[in-house]
This record gives C-alpha cells, structure tokens and sequence, in this order.
C-alpha cells in the first residue's frame, strides 16, 4: 500500500484531479504544519522566556506603528557594574522557521527589514518621549523548530544590526 503525505490544500486539489488514484495511493495522511501566524507567536513566546532569563526586562511585545512596521520585543538591559550605562533598550527582530537546511531564520533580515527597523526603534523613542540619544541596540533572535514543534535552536545575535542614523 502506498502512502502520500500532502498538505490538506494540495490533498484537496490532487483528489479532483484523480491524481492519486492514477498513481495507486490508497491512504492519505494529512499533514497541517504550523501556521506562519502561530509559528511566529510561538517563537515570540520561547524569546521572551529566554531573554528574562538571561535578565532582560520585557517592555513591549509587538510595538506597531502603521505603515512603517512592528518591533517583536522591545526590552531592557541593565548594565553591567561599574559601567558609565545606566541601562540600554534593545530592540529584538525574532525569526522562527521549521527547520531547513538551505537557510538559517536570520537570513530573511533584508536590508530593507534592516532600515525598517531602525526606523521603528527612532519611532518608538519618539513615541515614548525618550531623547534620540538613548543608548539602545537592535538584536536578531533566530528560533528553529523541528517538523513536530520543538525547538532544536536559538541564536542570539547582539547589536546585529548598527545604527545609521
């Protein structure tokens, strides 16, 4: 006996078609991955976690400001003793994908995300009253998950993306 695994839209298409009669399938498994959606709050969910536990302190989770973007994780990071910084904001661009080997999440960081999120970190300065010369970084936080949801890696990359401004 054959089995197929298809995606329900795929299944649904290949079914009218009489494709997998034709090709002697007789039971179909339905295979639903997550959803971008639910992949990214899950991602979102596993960085928070991992950020308060290394001692950040979470502000703000999906600042948005239309048309120009949205920020994941807006956060605090106290200086270390000793140091002329009180605190830095850092600003974390999470990327979550099922695990592939052609590619690794950070590398869906265009420059053109790249711009957008510097511009939402002078925004969100702005928005909140803080003077533009606040010290503040921006992080790419790269979460892969396995075909059954599990997390098989994070990355942290501080400061990944500089300032232009």
């Amino acid at each position: 006996m054959k089995i197929a695994f298809y995606q329900p839209g795929i299944m649904r298409l290949l079914a009218k078609s009489n494709f997998l009669e034709y090709i002697g399938v007789r039971k179909i498994i339905l295979h639903t991955p997550m959803t971008n959606k639910s992949l990214g709050k899950q991602g979102e969910d596993i960085a928070e976690k991992y950020l308060k536990d290394r001692g950040y302190k979470i502000l703000v989770r999906n600042f948005t400001k239309r048309p120009w973007g949205e920020i994941d994780i807006v956060a605090e990071k106290k200086a270390k003793p000793f140091s002329f910084l009180q605190t830095k904001l850092v600003f974390v661009e999470v990327k979550s994908i099922v695990k592939r080997n052609d590619f690794f999440p950070e590398d869906q960081i265009t420059d053109k995300k790249q711009n957008q999120l510097r511009k939402m970190a002078q925004i969100y300065l702005s928005t909140n009253k803080l003077p533009l010369s606040t010290a503040y970084q921006i992080d790419i936080l790269a979460i892969e998950f396995d075909g059954n949801s599990q997390v098989i890696a994070i990355r942290h990359q501080p400061n990944a993306i500089e300032d232009n401004y």
